[in-house]
């Protein structure tokens, strides 16, 4: 329930970042659990086609972003996510750009 409403009602792009949110409040509530890989979360906030009540804010995704900055450096969580980081969170989390280039970025996420 979130406001009061089945978090069944919302589209996607909302249940996927509500999930997040409470994924991470574990992870900062039991720092015993070291780390957590959440895939795909904000996908639907930029795309163009989305259908009416699927996406999500680009300002609730930014926000996302920006309170990632103030985990616990003890927490690692892994984001993979198609859409670029803002600049300002960059800078203080170790974002890794997966390019699959062996010149530039780096090429994948799992090497041999």
């Amino acid at each position: 329930m979130i406001a009061g409403e089945s978090r069944n009602l919302a589209g996607k792009g909302y249940r996927s970042i509500t999930y997040a949110a409470f994924a991470i409040s574990l992870l900062e509530l039991y720092k015993g659990l070291g780390f957590m890989v959440i895939d795909s979360l904000l996908v639907t906030y930029k795309k163009p086609d989305v259908p009416e009540g699927e996406d999500i804010s680009e300002d609730m995704a930014l926000s996302f972003y920006d309170s990632l900055k103030g985990l616990d450096e003890s927490q690692q969580l892994i984001i993979i996510e198609n859409e670029d980081v803002p600049d300002d969170v960059s800078a203080v989390v170790n974002h890794i750009h997966f390019t699959k280039s062996t010149t530039k970025g780096r090429y994948g996420f799992i090497l041999f």
